[in-house]
């Protein structure tokens, strides 16, 4: 069963370039992981300090593999 997932945050306007490189590299990490269908990065235009995370996972185990990762 694949399991879809959502994550909405808001950095401080201080750490946004900072988050930005951090985010790109959590994102190609994450599309690796085995059972990671999809793994997206949404940031907003109207306030661009707030993102949206889409991830779909295969099933519980690769979404769980995700939850315990180094990334």
């Amino acid at each position: 069963m694949t399991l879809e997932r959502t994550a909405r945050f808001t950095v401080r306007p201080e750490e946004l370039d900072r988050a930005l490189e951090t985010i790109g590299r959590f994102v190609a990490h994450t599309e690796t992981e085995p059972g990671t269908l999809v793994y997206a990065s949404w940031r907003s235009e109207a306030r661009p300090h707030e993102f949206l995370h889409l991830m779909s996972f295969s099933d519980a185990a690769a979404e769980q593999a995700h939850a315990s990762s180094d990334a």
